[in-house]
């Protein structure tokens, strides 16, 4: 069977173009031939210093996966790429981990067994639902997605995007957790240091334990000899002179925990027992709401770069710096700004347009026609390939 042949039969079995030649020079061990076909120069490199001829084919109508059998210490192992086409009509090629599953055996073709399968196999491999390239989608999310989904936008991007009803709110509800939580703990911290100060100065002595909780006192001063009620009774002292004397006139309202005892073995003559002023509510959120004002968070033209990928999007930032003002451990000292750091987990993006760039692929642009929050990543490789990307690419200088 002669190149034009092999060309036509699997142009004829719904290879799209170039992929129906690039198979048939592969099968017939003409390589050299497809020099030119790849986007990236380093691509046609793997390929040309891989077997001669592959194993194995699978083929589904928009990509190829070439499986190339080998021994390694004695065992029997093999390779697998993939092979596909990029915006620009020239082709590409990964190693993955694994082979797609295939769903019809064609028979052999010049002893390369020929299988074919769907993109929709290849796409699972590569950790990614839709083509929007090879499939020509140009609104993102498409019509009906629920949850999560992943989109090969451009080369070897992918969008992740999961729709939600409202980018603001979506983004403001997280902003205020984080920032809820920073100044919880800060102003708890204010409160301990307070009253390890209070109880020292009435001669008890603490020790401050910090915890993933919170950070807390200790308290190691009632003899476990006494009785229930002798020791609930100087506990309940204790509390009275916290409640009493622990200066907190600059934070609005604060609760006076129990002071329990813990499990702690430290000392076996005397009993162990935690003490946990904490802020309430209202006064934490009185500051919070203060902050977001302040800073007021817009969702504008954003440029990120992922990889050599440059993306223009309309999102809310994805770094919040802020300087939060909160009460001194010492109420003489004055107030102690604390900085606050939001490091959002995604993008929050608006319905916008989307442009997607790089060196070698140009430039694509989607309609994101919903809010979504969008994270990125890249197609799922073989960790082997990119090394022997970069071999090559140092082999060159």
């Amino acid at each position: 069977m002669d190149d034009s042949t092999l060309h036509l039969f699997f142009d004829g079995v719904g290879l799209a173009e170039p992929l129906a030649r690039f198979v048939a020079l592969a099968i017939a061990g003409r390589k050299k031939e497809t020099e030119g076909m790849f986007t990236n120069d380093l691509h046609y490199e793997v390929f040309k210093h891989l077997k001669r001829r592959p194993d194995e084919v699978i083929l589904a109508p928009s990509y190829v996966a070439l499986i190339y059998r080998y021994r390694f210490r004695n065992r029997e192992a093999k390779s697998v790429y993939f092979v596909g086409i990029n915006s620009d009509g020239k082709l590409f090629i990964n190693r993955v981990r694994w082979e797609p599953l295939a769903l019809s055996d064609l028979g052999g073709c010049m002893g390369v067994k020929v299988s074919l399968s769907s993109d929709d196999k290849f796409r699972e491999v590569m950790m990614f639902d839709y083509d929007a390239e090879g499939e020509r989608i140009k609104s993102i999310p498409v019509p009906g997605q629920r949850g999560s989904a992943r989109y090969r936008v451009q080369g070897d991007l992918l969008l992740i995007v999961r729709p939600i009803e409202s980018a603001h709110n979506e983004y403001f509800k997280l902003v205020k957790e984080r920032l809820f939580w920073f100044i919880f703990r800060e102003l708890r911290n204010v409160l301990i240091d307070r009253t390890s100060l209070l109880l020292a100065s009435h001669g008890i002595s603490t020790i401050r334990l910090q915890r993933r909780s919170g950070d807390e006192l200790l308290l190691e001063a009632i003899p476990r000899r006494l009785c229930f009620i002798k020791r609930a009774i100087m506990v309940e002292r204790l509390s009275g002179l916290i409640r009493d004397e622990l200066y907190c006139d600059d934070i609005d309202e604060i609760t006076i925990s129990n002071i329990n005892p813990v499990d702690e073995p430290r000392n076996f003559r005397y009993a162990v027992y935690s003490i946990a002023p904490t802020p309430r509510s209202g006064s934490v959120m009185e500051i919070v709401d203060k902050v977001i004002s302040e800073l007021n968070p817009r969702a504008e033209r954003r440029t990120i770069y992922f990889g050599r990928h440059k993306i223009v999007v309309s999102a809310y930032p994805l770094r919040l710096v802020a300087t939060v003002n909160l009460p001194a451990s010492d109420p003489e000292v004055g107030r102690e700004p604390r900085i606050f750091t939001f490091v959002a987990p995604a993008l929050y993006v608006e319905p916008c347009e989307i442009e997607v760039s790089h060196p070698e692929h140009g430039t694509v642009k989607y309609d994101i026609v919903e809010p979504v929050e969008m994270s990125f990543a890249n197609v799922e490789v073989h960790p082997d390939f990119v090394s022997r990307l970069s071999y090559y690419a140092l082999k060159r200088l």
